[in-house]
């Protein structure tokens, strides 16, 4: 039995009032399986999204990581540059028209990240290589 047939059990009403209610309890009772079945419906729903909400977050994540580790484009040009030739700071910054402050700053940049390292050579005195990380920087952007 349904809820208002279980209710109006004893309750003096008229037959077209009956008929309403039980029609009504009917539509209840119809309404409440649709609901469960939606429940299951969005249960099951929930169990697919859920592990690919979960790997585009970390794919997120991951773009997120890469853009703040991105460098600018001048010190990615330094920096292939220097992955390509020994050649003194000053010389790569007037190749490129910076500024010695300019230059300098993206110098720093590149020193702090460990992308380049300053070498000394016997007859033509200090210059900058790549690291090990600034050609894996370099490889994984497609510049080398």
């Amino acid at each position: 039995m349904g809820k208002i047939k279980d209710a109006i059990q004893g309750v003096a009403l008229s037959i077209e009032q009956k008929k309403r209610l039980l029609a009504l309890d009917e539509e209840f009772s119809s309404l409440g399986a649709q609901i469960e079945a939606l429940k299951a419906e969005y249960l099951r729903l929930q169990a697919e999204v859920n592990p690919i909400k979960r790997e585009l977050e970390q794919l997120r994540q991951q773009a997120k990581r890469q853009d703040e580790q991105r460098l600018d484009e001048t010190s990615e040009k330094i920096l292939v540059i220097v992955a390509n030739s020994e050649i003194p700071k000053d010389s790569v910054i007037r190749r490129l028209q910076l500024g010695q402050a300019k230059g300098d700053h993206h110098f720093d940049i590149l020193r702090t990240k460990n992308y380049i390292a300053l070498m000394y050579g016997t007859t033509e005195g200090a210059f900058y290589r790549a690291t090990p990380e600034g050609r894996r920087y370099l490889a994984e952007r497609n510049l080398l």
